[in-house]
């Protein structure tokens, strides 16, 4: 089997291209040549992303660019020969096992986040929604609180309108709660609105087979128990519509 020259199979086929330090003056280091390993990591509970690089420091960075707390790390990556780069840019949260090697030189470990995670931790939900769709209280969340552009966000639209009360709730912890509630407008696996079941159909099941029991009963001459077995009825349902 050939595989096209799209396809990424293994982790030669992704290039670094840059890392860079963006401060909240606007001033940018690439540390690419600085970064002893770093990892990107993931997670099915939460839409982020989060990741730490270790960093050989040769050139007092964290003076150097004058980094505040307010500041990015970018990462650039690309396919080997294909000038096309993908960027994404996280918020540095901590400095962390910051050790001076010699006299010139020291190592640490750069802490980032998605922007939505930081934020996220440094807001708290206090309000109501009243006839409200699951998915539009989880959109305006993502969008007033978090600071998601809108045509960054891919939320599928859920049925029923609610009434639903946060109580000074983190936001992540808000659209996990109000999750639980909703109903997709599509079932997955079928692609049927709700409106196409007819629970009407599932609700008669149980009375037909008893009428066909009963029937069986009156032409047959069979004892009741043989026509119950034999048809699926239950002893109640047969003798709620047995006429005596």
């Amino acid at each position: 089997m050939t595989l096209q020259a799209t396809h990424r199979t293994s982790a030669f086929d992704i290039e670094v291209q840059s890392i860079n330090i963006i401060s909240s003056a606007g001033n940018q280091v690439n540390i690419w040549p600085l970064i002893e390993k770093f990892r990107l990591n993931e997670t099915l509970l939460l839409p982020i992303t989060y990741g730490e690089c270790w960093v050989l420091d040769g050139i007092n960075l964290i003076d150097k660019i004058g980094m505040t707390g307010f500041d990015h790390i970018q990462f650039a990556f690309g396919n080997p020969g294909q000038p096309k780069l993908i960027t994404k840019s996280f918020r540095i949260y901590n400095v962390v096992d910051r050790q001076r090697v010699s006299n010139g030189a020291q190592t640490y470990r750069l802490l980032f986040c998605s922007e939505e995670l930081y934020l996220a931790s440094q807001y708290s939900i206090s309000k109501s929604f009243k006839g409200k769709k699951i998915s539009d209280m989880v959109k305006d969340i993502a969008i007033n609180t978090l600071k998601i552009p809108k045509d960054r966000l891919a939320i599928e639209e859920t049925v029923g309108n609610y009434n639903m009360i946060l109580p000074y709730m983190r936001p992540f912890e808000a659209i996990n709660y109000i999750s639980r509630k909703a109903l997709t407008k599509y079932l997955p696996d079928f692609g049927l609105s709700f409106k196409d079941i007819n629970l009407t159909k599932w609700r008669d099941v149980p009375k037909q087979k008893a009428l066909d029991a009963i029937k069986m009963v009156n032409e047959t001459g069979c004892t009741a128990l043989h026509a119950m077995k034999e048809c699926g009825a239950t002893v109640s349902s047969y003798y709620k519509y047995r006429v005596v």
